[in-house]
């Protein structure tokens, strides 16, 4: 950063090219330009001005716009998970039998598409072969694995406005269950404070999930300031090391969420996949840009309600456990991948017992690490101990680990929002007329 005295000419030029842009997203969104292609256009926009400006774009802090963008969304998350889980959840609260089976299918369903993608990745690591030719690194950047014993126990929110404060979702979303509970025995005979109790809830969630849609308006122009940022950090010479690495998790990643999850779509709830992508892809470059399942959850839910037309109480119970454990991208094909990738630089030959062994514990590993920061790191040093890899080799890729992230977090919200919306067919809570009724962009209510 630099004082306004210091700024010279290329400041100034990426100053006024940043506000051209930003006048230009704001007259495309007059037009009616659609959301989905805005959203795009920011991003390619800012990538380019961040490259051409590089530390000049840095220094007056072009970012500025990006990060505003993620602070507004990340002070949603809290209000929007706690308000929308109790509404939603006290709808629910005379079915119980309902929630245990929505949550059983949701822990299949994550279990199940992070096998998937851990197949994937190891499938796509063995053709790549992104080892070859790689020199080992004897240094190391240790990932504290948690115990059984601490995320039992970081399940329980000891400190509920403490937790509220670190936006830990887990304990969040055990208190709302618990208020949930205590809430239906204490008006099981009151009828009156039962619906006040309700009445109350539903406003709450109703006025946040309309914040939330003011704040997605704002998406362009955060995305374009995110980009910008990123441009003008790393440029395109990020992606010149250790390009057959990123290559290999950059396909995986895109097979996971066009073949698996996509062919998941077709399957079982019978619907054009390409469409259904089409509605999230704001979803999903927010995620990519913001490399954050935690700040994408609001737009991914208000997305999930509005343009996929799925109900508010299972959208909200389903994102916030997915923004949890269902970490596709993360702790199913980083952890694989990294595995090959290692075993091959450290000259170790893999048999299909651990072939077999990779995707079962890539699986494990999602609920293992519910909840903590840095879960591909973790995940995949659980990976490399169990099979007895070198933890080492980490190192030899954490240089860009910002590159990869950006894919494994879309795929890991794609693959939140595809579980919940196959989770809301079966249980009769996707508005499947609207949805095929609606137009691919947002719907002016």
């Amino acid at each position: 950063m630099v004082t306004i005295l210091e700024y010279r000419w290329p400041h100034i030029w990426s100053l006024l090219a940043a506000f051209s842009v930003l006048g230009i997203l704001y007259a495309l969104a007059r037009l009616k330009l659609g959301f989905n292609l805005r959203v795009l256009f920011a991003m390619v926009v800012g990538m380019l001005l961040g490259t051409l400006f590089g530390r000049y774009a840095l220094e007056v802090n072009i970012g500025i716009f990006g990060q505003i963008y993620v602070n507004l969304v990340k002070m949603l998350v809290i209000p929007l998970v706690l308000s929308t889980i109790i509404s939603g959840m006290i709808t629910l609260q005379d079915h119980f039998k309902a929630i245990r089976k929505i949550v059983l299918q949701a822990l299949i369903l994550f279990l199940g598409t992070t096998a998937a993608a851990a197949l994937v990745g190891m499938l796509v690591a063995i053709v790549i072969d992104p080892g070859a030719g790689i020199v080992q690194n004897d240094s190391s950047e240790g990932s504290n694995i948690p115990t059984l014993t601490k995320v039992i126990l970081d399940l329980i929110p000891t400190n509920p406005i403490v937790e509220l404060a670190a936006g830990r979702l887990m304990p969040i979303i055990v208190l709302a269950i618990l208020i949930v509970i205590a809430a239906a025995r204490e008006t099981a005979q009151k009828p009156k404070e039962k619906a006040s109790f309700k009445a109350f809830f539903d406003v709450l969630a109703k006025i946040i999930l309309r914040l939330t849609k003011l704040i997605v308006s704002l998406t362009p122009y955060g995305v374009f300031g995110l980009a910008a940022a990123m441009g003008a950090k790393y440029g395109v010479y990020a992606f010149k090391p250790l390009g057959g690495y990123i290559l290999t998790i950059y396909i995986a990643c895109l097979l996971q969420v066009v073949i698996v999850l996509a062919g998941i779509v077709l399957w079982s709830v019978g619907i054009n996949p390409l469409r259904l992508l089409g509605k999230l892809l704001p979803v999903m470059i927010v995620a990519f840009t913001t490399r954050s399942s935690y700040a994408t959850l609001p737009i991914q839910l208000l997305t999930l309600i509005k343009r996929v037309r799925i109900a508010p109480r299972i959208a909200s119970l389903m994102t916030s456990l997915g923004t949890a454990i269902n970490l596709n991208g993360c702790c199913g094909i980083y952890p694989a991948v990294v595995a090959i990738f290692v075993a091959k630089v450290y000259g170790v030959q893999l048999g299909m017992a651990q072939y077999i062994q990779i995707v079962i514990v890539a699986a494990v590993i999602s609920l293992v690490i519910a909840g903590v920061s840095r879960p591909a790191s973790i995940s995949a040093t659980i990976m490399l101990t169990v099979l007895g890899l070198p933890t080492e080799g980490l190192a030899l890729i954490i240089g860009v680990e910002f590159i990869v992230d950006m894919a494994l977090t879309t795929v890991n919200v794609a693959g939140t929002a595809i579980s919940t919306l196959i989770v809301a067919n079966a249980q009769g809570e996707f508005d499947r007329g609207r949805y095929l009724a609606d137009r691919l962009d947002w719907d002016e209510e």
